[in-house]
């Protein structure tokens, strides 16, 4: 029986439940992206890449406003920049600017 890895990538919350996405990693192969929820009735969707997995994740909601659980310190540089790129290139307001800060408290603490 092999053994399957299974990461959290960057997780997102609110009072309804949560969504992630996940890296599963199989010993000998490519790693797979998937999302996940805690939410009754979500189906998971997959991807090819870390890219298609963020887009999985826009398809599903408007991530970056949601309260961020947990970001992988591995991944938490192209994160913060998909962040910074989805949701607040364009769209400046007082709320967006705090979200920004706490996405930015989270994927550059010292132990990332």
């Amino acid at each position: 029986m092999t053994e399957q890895h299974i990461e959290t990538l960057v997780e997102v919350g609110e009072d309804a439940g949560s969504i992630s996405l996940l890296m599963q990693t199989p010993p000998s192969g490519t790693p797979a992206f998937f999302t996940g929820s805690n939410t009754a009735g979500f189906t998971p969707s997959y991807a090819a890449s870390f890219e298609e997995g963020l887009a999985l994740l826009d398809a599903v909601t408007a991530w970056p406003s949601l309260w961020v659980i947990e970001v992988h310190p591995r991944y938490a540089s192209h994160v913060l920049r998909a962040v910074e790129e989805r949701w607040f290139g364009s769209m400046r307001t007082p709320y967006n600017e705090r979200a920004l800060q706490r996405w930015r408290r989270v994927c550059t603490r010292p132990d990332r």
